[in-house]
């Protein structure tokens, strides 16, 4: 709040309201909210600049499972390997350098990659944590997940239930993995007589065109140029 009352612009990288997945982490101060501007996501790439892996033959999905390498999070990687097996026609690519023994023959590893958007690109889905960033890719590339927040982080908390309110995902917690992770991967799965893909499936494809549409790189160019003007013009 003490910083917030020195600026005279707050950039948030997000879709506008309604669409803002960090709505539940912004304050709600009048003194803040008159500096606030929403630039829609800003990715470190153009979508179509990504270049999708290429997915292992023989399967009918492909999941990627985005971990990074806290220990804590080890418990999401156990309740994968154990799911793994109700899904012999759905390949699993970790990416995570904690170790990984025993993988069942539909599960790859990867380890830490430099750059996760041609995984995602490539998935049906992603199963992770709710980190902004990450969510902010999933969306522009059009991906629906899973998440499991990290425990006791309101933040990724508050950014999970956002998602599953904008229909982009399913949560998970962390006491829930046994009972719901391998109902969560059914319902990432289940299309209609319709559409093969889930309804997460479209409702992200149509924030993945909102986002095209906003542009957030050319947007935050434009505000930054924009106030650069205002203070040099004279």
């Amino acid at each position: 709040r003490y910083w917030f009352s020195y600026a005279d612009e707050i950039l948030i990288p997000d879709f506008y309201p309604p669409n803002t997945v960090c709505l539940h982490n912004l304050s709600p101060s009048f003194h803040v909210k008159k500096r606030t501007r929403f630039t829609g996501p800003l990715v470190p790439w153009g979508v179509n600049e990504v270049e999708p892996v290429c997915r292992p033959e023989g399967y009918d999905r492909y999941v990627v499972v985005s971990l990074g390498g806290h220990a804590f999070r080890r418990p999401l990687l156990e309740a994968v390997m154990q799911v793994a097996g109700a899904f012999p026609n759905v390949y699993f690519e970790l990416l995570t350098s904690l170790q990984v023994r025993d993988m069942p023959p539909n599960v790859g590893h990867q380890g830490l990659v430099l750059d996760s958007a041609p995984f995602f690109k490539a998935a049906d889905f992603v199963i992770t944590q709710a980190g902004h960033s990450t969510a902010m890719e999933l969306i522009t590339l059009g991906t629906p997940s899973i998440v499991v927040p990290d425990r006791s982080q309101i933040e990724q908390e508050n950014n999970a239930r956002r998602l599953v309110d904008l229909g982009v995902s399913v949560q998970v917690r962390y006491d829930e993995l046994e009972a719901r992770l391998a109902r969560s991967i059914g319902l990432m799965m289940s299309g209609s007589m319709l559409h093969r893909d889930s309804i997460y499936h479209q409702r992200c494809r149509k924030m993945a065109q909102d986002s095209q549409s906003i542009n957030g790189r050319q947007t935050m160019a434009t505000i930054l140029n924009e106030y650069a003007h205002r203070l040099l013009t004279y």
